[in-house]
């Protein structure tokens, strides 16, 4: 509904013409494992269209070219994947902070387990 994108901060959509059995464009460039994402709304970036690869044996999306890659990711090792560091690895841990996870307790503590 207009409500719902209207709210949202992006709106995204995928397209993959080989899923409706469109395997040439009109300009007879293959499209099996291609994908199309469709930023059609971004309130606080741009707009705009990413081809990437589709390997539907796995359901993942991949850069078309590694050559194009944002500064900051590194490729994996085996699989193609691209990692980037987490901002949350780089923050140390506060002692008031409510949402903070308590250390395991290890073996060698005294207290019986309730289990």
């Amino acid at each position: 509904s207009g409500a719902i994108e209207q709210d949202a901060d992006i709106v995204c959509f995928i397209h993959r013409p080989e899923y409706y059995h469109i395997y040439k464009t009109e300009n007879g460039v293959d499209t099996r494992g291609k994908a199309e994402i469709i930023v059609a709304k971004h309130r606080n970036g741009a707009v705009g269209d990413v081809l990437l690869t589709f390997k539907s044996k796995f359901a993942r999306f991949e850069n078309t070219d590694d050559d194009l890659l944002p500064a900051g990711y590194t490729q994996g090792e085996a699989n193609g994947s691209y990692e980037v560091e987490s901002r949350m690895n780089s923050l140390p841990p506060s002692e008031d902070d409510p949402l903070a996870i308590p250390d395991a307790p290890d073996s060698t503590t005294s207290e019986n387990a309730p289990f």
